[in-house]
């Protein structure tokens, strides 16, 4: 027996389908995400990673785990949605995703690295400013040569 528009009949209801996109995206969504199936604990599947976080409320960089739990049966109809909502909270504020198998050395090295590209960019930012005023003083300067020119302009042609 043919299934929907003449496709082959896989005996799976259009539901089961359904939820098997929505898990294969869930499983895309994890992959970008750089999240690794940490455990398994009562019919939950628990995914961590580490990331390097910037709090703008606080102004500050720092380097924390990560982990978010998954039905492996969702059993509420909104589940797949609330899951997506909960990846997508906790890219907040996330710089980039550290790799987690990093030892304290090489995490150190890491944040000594980034400090220093980000000073490095500071500096660039710097000498940018700094090129910026050089050209405002030099502008500023000649305008006050021009306002000058004109006042003796001025000057001449009405004591002239």
């Amino acid at each position: 027996r043919g299934g929907w528009g003449g496709q082959k009949d896989t005996g799976k209801s259009r539901a089961e389908e359904a939820v098997r996109d929505q898990t294969l995206s869930m499983e895309q969504r994890l992959s970008e995400g750089k999240w690794e199936r940490d455990r398994c604990k009562g019919g939950h599947i628990i995914y961590t990673r580490q990331v390097w976080m910037f709090d703008a409320s606080k102004q500050e960089q720092y380097v924390k785990k990560q982990s978010i739990t998954l039905a492996s049966s969702p059993s509420d109809r909104r589940a797949h949605a609330n899951q997506v909502s909960d990846i997508y909270r906790q890219n907040e504020g996330v710089i980039e995703v550290v790799d987690r198998n990093l030892g304290d050395v090489d995490l150190i090295t890491f944040l000594r690295n980034k400090h220093q590209a980000v000073m490095d960019k500071l500096h660039v930012q710097e000498e940018q400013d700094k090129h910026s005023r050089q050209s405002r003083a030099l502008i500023e300067g000649e305008v006050d040569a021009l306002e000058r020119q004109i006042q003796i302009e001025l000057s001449t042609k009405s004591s002239g």
